[in-house]
């Protein structure tokens, strides 16, 4: 793994794997900017040096910046199915591409909802701009689930969504009552 101390852009490059770069801009935020034909040792190689980086990490958010992407390999495609370990608490945002690329990005992306039960927020955004915002949307309800992860997995209370909180309390009033 090539680790490049500064991009152009002035950011933090974590590698560089084929025409694909991984960018650190700050802590929790890592940009993926997939280039051409996205291969299977390629995608290896990213999620190698992606497990280093996250490996003190509580929380991530990642932008994937598929403006350039032409497709994927069918290895590529397999490998993106198996887990990739690293936090779990992760937000991801895909955004830019032609519009076959999208129809594909949104295909894989639902796929790894059903198959992996991804446990983390993941979006196709229409630009950069806006991806940055939902992830921005997204950094609270992580926290969150940091907190609730530091405490032997409880949640706290106040920290989930209201349905989800009027359903945890009629769940602890059962109990109470037995």
């Amino acid at each position: 793994m090539a680790r490049v101390p500064k991009g152009d852009d002035g950011m933090t490059i974590l590698l560089r794997a084929g025409q694909h770069v991984i960018e650190v801009e700050d802590r929790n935020l890592v940009i993926y900017r997939l280039r051409g034909i996205l291969d299977g040792d390629d995608l290896r190689a990213m999620r190698r040096a992606q497990a280093k980086w996250m490996a003190d990490k509580d929380h991530i958010v990642g932008l994937v910046d598929v403006t350039e992407m032409e497709g994927s390999t069918s290895d590529a495609r397999k490998e993106s199915m198996r887990p990739d370990g690293g936090t779990q608490h992760r937000a991801l945002a895909y955004f830019g591409s032609r519009f076959a690329v999208r129809v594909a990005v949104e295909l894989l992306l639902r796929a790894l909802r059903i198959v992996r039960a991804s446990p983390y927020p993941m979006r196709f955004c229409e630009d950069e701009a806006s991806a940055r915002a939902w992830l921005e949307e997204q950094r609270p309800e992580l926290l969150r689930r940091v907190r609730g992860a530091s405490l032997g997995g409880a949640t706290l209370l106040g920290s989930l969504p209201d349905a989800e909180e009027a359903e945890a309390r009629e769940r602890a009033a059962a109990i109470d009552q037995r």
